[in-house]
């Protein structure tokens, strides 16, 4: 080999070329910081608006559910993938759609539910708007069948 003879064999590094690694290491490290740092306080904004806008739906009557519709918005500018806050906003679109008769509640509720389902919500809020909507929409029997994470039935025929 090419390097038998020699008693330094390895190259050796300059000190700007160290420091240019040293540099590297702490800018990724920074990095990585400030990431999870912001993640966690993305958590807790959420947290907290999802726990006001609960506190706020509590009452039922249409000013706490636009109040409590308003808190869920802040949340999505946050994070529009929270699953249980849109379920939230799922079911409190369906109470303003069908004991408030609020215009244009009924299409913001079935977003907000089929937004849930995309997201996989297993939240309570996401069911019963489901069950709420099948039974507006005269879908009785399914929604007395319908078991909250199952999958619908498939249709008996009698024979």
């Amino acid at each position: 080999m090419g390097t038998e003879g020699r008693k330094d064999w390895q190259r050796r590094e300059s000190l700007t070329s160290a420091l240019v690694q040293v540099g590297v290491v702490a800018v990724l490290l920074a990095g990585a910081v400030v990431f999870f740092v912001h993640r966690g306080t993305v958590r807790k904004q959420t947290e907290e608006h999802l726990r006001a806008a609960r506190t706020a739906a509590m009452r039922g009557n249409p000013a706490d559910l636009a109040r409590a519709m308003t808190e869920l918005e802040a949340l999505f500018h946050l994070d529009a993938e929270a699953r249980d806050a849109q379920a939230l906003a799922a079911d409190i679109q369906t109470v303003l759609w069908l004991e408030h008769r609020q215009p244009g509640a009924d299409a913001k509720a079935r977003e907000h539910l089929a937004r849930a389902a995309q997201l996989e919500s297993q939240s309570g809020e996401r069911y019963g708007a489901h069950a709420l909507h099948l039974l507006a929409a005269g879908k009785s029997a399914e929604a007395e069948q319908y078991r909250p994470g199952s999958r619908p039935a498939a249709p008996t025929t009698p024979g």
